[in-house]
């Protein structure tokens, strides 16, 4: 079911990219796009290049709605993982990871929750992930951390929320 419905999201790209005269392909969902100029942005970025290299299939990227963003939305074996990437130059403020808390967990919940629904895969496997990226300036390379499961939510209940 889940790659029945991976084939599908890609056709739904590929057409979408075609519309818009842009060049698809599985490594990137729309080449030829400008740099990425905010400091999110190429945060997003490298935390998907992680990804892909651990195998994950990316399946959404900036997924934006009403009540907010979800960074990344990737396949990982049979799981849909939600991704929030938090980038920060400097861990003066804390690390970036910190910036998650449980508002902000409420809010990706509730996201996947209605992404879930609009994808009918409500019985799937879900996994909220956080990708914390330290990048001190342009040269240095990203300094990045993984946190799987970093935590959880009840979906089933959510629907009375």
């Amino acid at each position: 079911m889940i790659l029945r419905w991976i084939r599908a999201i890609r056709g739904r790209l590929a057409e979408y990219c075609r519309h818009f005269g842009r060049a698809w392909s599985t490594a990137a969902p729309c080449q030829g796009e400008a740099e990425p100029t905010d400091l999110g942005t190429t945060g997003e970025r490298i935390a998907e290049q992680f990804l892909r290299k651990l195998g994950y299939q990316i399946v959404e990227r900036s997924k934006q709605s009403r009540t907010g963003e979800i960074d990344l939305i990737a396949i990982d074996r049979r799981t849909v993982v939600f991704v929030e990437v938090k980038t920060r130059r400097s861990h003066e403020r804390g690390h970036p990871a910190d910036a998650v808390d449980r508002d902000k967990q409420r809010r990706l919940v509730r996201l996947a929750l209605a992404w879930l629904k609009r994808q009918r895969l409500l019985d799937a496997r879900v996994r909220f992930d956080v990708i914390a990226v330290t990048l001190a300036d342009a040269e240095s390379s990203a300094e990045l951390q993984h946190y799987k499961c970093a935590f959880e939510s009840d979906l089933r209940w959510q629907f009375f929320a």
